[in-house]
């Protein structure tokens, strides 16, 4: 190692350690392709100096060929390093890229250049036919395109022909409206059980007390009496307001007819497909946010769909800030400390 930064000093490259290929760790080929070719005339320096060979006989160095392969590689893995980045974002949302970027990664591994060699080629040849097998169940590659379509961004849908555009919005039509469906059944659930909650607990109403036959004859001959004095009066008209008299046949009250939940979401999608495609680089989320009196509808299924992870590496890092935060020299905190620290290591702007 000395020997390296001892050339690396003198070649005017940055003092970087080499990066060794590990199969569980995503994109660790390629940095260490990147990481070989950026200090390959050191590493050449350092494998041909005389204090190296004494200690290793046999020293075996990389031809031109294999040079020229390795550049070749790098150029096809660059476009996985940058979709496997961003899929691995945690304040974005993630899982309506998968479907775009897959097809973006086919179109381009399917271009044969005419300095691939066998190698690249069938380097190639092999992420396509894995990239194929990825996301055919139907059900599946379905709810990939809903979550693509819903996403202001990636609406246009290019990869899709018209006829699987035209199922992808009668899906979303048919899961906003179970949406809809579900949330008001939620709200007139918890709604009924407040009233049964609030509802007081009277005691039974008492009897009246009994009266006398001669209070009763009384009293009927009284209800009769007044029964007739009634029939004998005038009945009086309810009079006009004054608006009422003067506007009542201009201004007369119209009542819209009622339009079904169905035809308000055909309405939505209508509008949301006229709608301009967002910048790449802008968030949808706040999209969303200010579109929500324009899509009422649609704005709640899309939190619904742009909230689910692409990948599990937001998880996987909050088990390795763990690792790092609890050591031998850190054995005394509480697990509620440790979920406090957390917190703020992964909350802190």
């Amino acid at each position: 190692m000395a020997i390296l930064n001892t050339k690396q000093t003198l070649l005017e490259l940055p003092h970087l350690k080499l990066i060794m290929d590990v199969s569980t760790r995503w994109n660790s080929t390629f940095n260490m392709l990147e990481r070989f070719l950026e200090q390959q005339p050191a590493i050449e320096a350092t494998l041909l100096s005389k204090d190296l060979k004494k200690n290793f006989k046999d020293v075996y160095t990389m031809s031109e060929d294999d040079i020229s392969t390795a550049s070749r590689v790098i150029e096809v893995l660059k476009p996985i390093k940058k979709v496997t980045t961003i899929l691995c974002a945690e304040k974005s949302p993630t899982v309506s890229l998968i479907h775009p970027l897959k097809e973006m990664l086919l179109q381009q591994l399917r271009v044969i250049q005419d300095d691939d060699g066998n190698f690249v080629t069938a380097a190639k040849e092999a992420m396509i036919k894995d990239l194929e097998q990825r996301y055919t169940d139907h059900t599946m590659k379905l709810f990939l395109h809903e979550s693509s379509c819903i996403d202001p961004r990636f609406k246009a849908m290019p990869y899709l022909d018209d006829a699987a555009k035209e199922e992808v919005y009668k899906s979303l039509a048919q899961k906003s409206e179970d949406v809809v469906n579900t949330i008001q059944m939620i709200s007139k659930i918890k709604t009924e059980k407040m009233d049964d909650d609030e509802q007081p607990n009277l005691d039974p109403t008492p009897p009246l007390p009994s009266m006398s036959s001669s209070s009763t004859s009384a009293l009927t001959n009284t209800e009769a009496s007044d029964a007739n004095s009634d029939d004998s009066a005038t009945p009086c008209k309810k009079s006009k307001s004054a608006l009422q008299d003067l506007f009542g046949e201009v201004f007369v009250t119209c009542v819209e007819p009622a339009v079904s939940l169905k035809t308000r979401i055909e309405l939505e999608l209508v509008n949301y497909k006229s709608t301009q495609n967002m910048p790449l680089d802008a968030d949808p989320l706040l999209w969303w946010k200010q579109q929500e009196l324009n899509f009422p509808l649609l704005s709640t299924l899309a939190r619904r769909y742009l909230c689910i992870p692409a990948t599990s590496v937001a998880s996987e890092r909050v088990f390795s800030t763990a690792g790092d935060l609890v050591s031998a020299q850190r054995s005394l905190l509480s697990s509620d400390q440790i979920d406090r620290l957390i917190f703020l290591k992964k909350n802190m702007v």
